[in-house]
């Protein structure tokens, strides 16, 4: 456990973390050694030290690191101090049985390592990589105690550890630096201490500020033009690519808005149920759901409101499923051939219009979900238009299959022979 004696740095910062860290700051109540092999095994070891020596710390609570009242900061630090590096490690040394195959640790006098704690400076050491001497891990854990109850005002169970906070962090790396010169362990740098205790993975952490500086230069390009002409794509690749395989980051000259996209084009949707039978079950679990990907679509017809999805308390949530259950052609939907609802899902900044269109002959063998999802080019209809147009169904109301609907799209460039090009299939 993090109580028992090192043997890595990652136990010390571990330790300085979970443990000294909670006991100081957020008023956690623990004891910071392991006490379990306190004593006993002190009787059969004869003549190696006295009873009393073995049982000295036994039953012993541990010590109140709190700030008491009319204490100051530096002189609160230099308890934690004399409490934790020199008090607690004779009640280890006391453990006589814990030091036959190992080296002991050796109790830090804070009385050496600061001589003047009235005149010593508190601030932060500014180089992250430089590696502390224990003089300086000394300085700089009473300079993080200090910074952290008078320039902050902090009182007990104030403060949680935070990798990006500069007095969490110096606390944690010069107390997990101290404990490892107790232990004969090297000391690691603010930097290195940074990374374990805060869980960083240097990959995601490196990938991530890549890209964020190529977001920054495109943003840049925005201001400066006014336009996303000049803006462009930037992908970070695991290997080297390229036609000569010597980059590792490809640009691409951003695409222009997909008239057919109802995502970031004008299109509108038309689905084709039999009105006969749906449900809004079926209109919101399975055409918004699994066909179209929305996540929490709201629904409304015009100014009415049909559907709501999102943010909502246990009884709106069970007010909105029952609607579910009611027929698409009954309160409180009461939709028919041509109706309009305009979709938008707040979650995923997504918003379209789907157009109702009835069909008594959906083929259950090629459609077994029960409906036909069909797309247009063309910019988003008036309710007008969209009641007169009987949707892909055709006049004579046969039943379309999803490799026969027809897709209506406007000329290509001249000089393109792209996918847009192929020929139309029809029915």
């Amino acid at each position: 456990t993090v109580r028992t004696p090192p043997k890595k740095p990652v136990h010390c910062i571990a330790w300085a973390k979970e443990l000294l860290f909670k006991k100081v700051f957020s008023g956690e109540e623990t004891d910071l050694v392991d006490n379990s092999e306190e004593g006993a095994p002190a009787a059969a070891d004869e003549g190696t030290a006295p009873a009393a020596a073995a049982t000295a710390g036994e039953g012993a609570p541990a010590p109140k690191l709190e700030l008491q009242p009319g204490e100051g900061a530096r002189e609160f630090a230099a308890r934690i101090f004399e409490a934790v590096f020199a008090a607690d490690v004779r009640r280890l040394l006391a453990m006589s049985t814990l030091w036959k195959e190992r080296r002991p640790p050796e109790p830090l006098s804070f009385a050496e390592l600061v001589p003047d704690l009235a005149g010593l400076p508190v601030a932060s050491p500014e180089d992250d990589q430089a590696v502390w001497s224990v003089a300086e891990n000394a300085a700089a854990f009473v300079g993080a105690v200090v910074r952290a109850f008078e320039a902050r005002g902090l009182k007990a169970g104030q403060l949680a550890f935070d990798k990006d906070d500069c007095e969490c962090l110096d606390f944690v790396t010069a107390a997990a630096n101290l404990r490892s010169c107790i232990f004969g362990i090297p000391p690691q740098s603010r930097f290195v201490v940074k990374e374990i205790a805060g869980n960083i993975i240097p990959a995601i952490a490196t990938t991530n500020a890549i890209i964020a500086g190529y977001i920054v230069i495109e943003a840049l390009k925005l201001l400066r033009t006014g336009s996303v002409k000049e803006c462009s794509s930037a992908f970070l690749c695991r290997a080297l690519s390229g036609k000569r395989k010597d980059r590792l980051i490809v640009t691409s000259r951003l695409q222009e808005p997909s008239p057919e996209c109802f995502v970031c084009g004008t299109a509108s949707v038309t689905v084709e149920l039999d009105m006969r039978s749906a449900t809004g079950e079926l209109l919101v679990r399975g055409v918004l759901g699994k066909k179209l990907s929305f996540h929490e679509p709201n629904l409304h017809a015009g100014e009415r409101g049909l559907y709501e999805c999102g943010d909502l308390d246990d009884d709106e949530k069970a007010h909105e499923e029952a609607k579910l259950l009611k027929l698409l052609s009954e309160p409180p939907f009461s939709l028919k051939h041509g109706s309009i609802l305009d979709i938008d899902d707040q979650s995923q900044s997504l918003n379209c219009q789907l157009i109702i269109s009835h069909n008594e002959h959906i083929n259950p063998e090629a459609h077994p979900l029960g409906f036909v999802v069909t797309g247009s080019l063309f910019a988003k209809p008036t309710p007008a238009a969209a009641a007169g147009d009987s949707g892909a169904v055709g006049a004579s109301g046969a039943d379309l299959d999803d490799d026969d609907f027809e897709i209506i799209a406007a000329p290509p460039p001249a000089a393109s022979d792209g996918p847009a090009g192929k020929k139309r299939r029809t029915q």
